[in-house]
């Protein structure tokens, strides 16, 4: 399986760009890429992201999984409601986690 540094990597080739060219072209330093490519940093930046697959025509969710179709985006109220549960304990957290898969299962059906 391939990381996402290699799928990266493979892409930026395959399209004719070498690593420098890639870099330039997506707003990021050729040491910030190489880290990447390596590892060293597991994933880029959103708007990194965002710039390769636009660069590379391949959708975000390909260059993060490796599958094709494009990443789910939070709506405003799903992004209000993640900042409103990280400001919650830990106990509070997966005590909502609880409930919340309950009822989405109760409403699988």
């Amino acid at each position: 399986m391939q990381t996402v540094g290699q799928r990266i990597e493979r892409a930026y080739e395959d399209a004719g760009y070498s690593q420098g060219e890639f870099a330039k072209l997506v707003g990021i330093s050729q040491s910030t890429l190489s880290e990447i490519v390596t590892g060293e940093t597991k994933l880029p930046s959103a708007k990194a992201l965002l710039r390769m697959a636009e660069v590379l025509g391949k959708s975000e969710r390909w260059i993060v999984y490796g599958e094709d179709g494009s990443l789910e985006r939070p709506t405003p109220q799903e992004q209000d409601l993640l900042s409103a549960y990280r400001k919650l304990p830990p106990e509070t957290q997966e005590h909502l986690a609880a409930t919340i898969k309950s009822l989405v299962g109760s409403n699988q059906t």
